[in-house]
């Protein structure tokens, strides 16, 4: 399923702009520029998928963890915030 996703990501660009529209960037020209799966690092967390995307030559990241009954890992929020810095 992730590789759909991906493939969604990269060459359905009305399927990115859904995802984009949810968190403030609703209108805006954007570019996908990397999609990755399973993007993991040893200190932080593991991301199901990470899209990076460019908006006016800014990177943003997107990343999505597709597991719906996973138990909340702590400071998950904090660690995600820390994944692509």
């Amino acid at each position: 399923m992730d590789l759909l996703f991906i493939e969604a990501f990269v060459i359905h660009l009305e399927f990115s702009k859904v995802f984009l529209d949810k968190i403030d960037h609703a209108g805006k020209p954007f570019e996908i520029i990397q999609a990755e799966r399973s993007k993991f690092d040893n200190e932080l967390v593991e991301s199901d998928l990470t899209i990076i995307y460019r908006i006016v030559g800014k990177k943003y990241a997107l990343l999505i963890e597709n597991i719906i009954d996973a138990i909340a890992i702590v400071d998950q929020y904090e660690r995600y915030i820390n994944v692509e810095k």
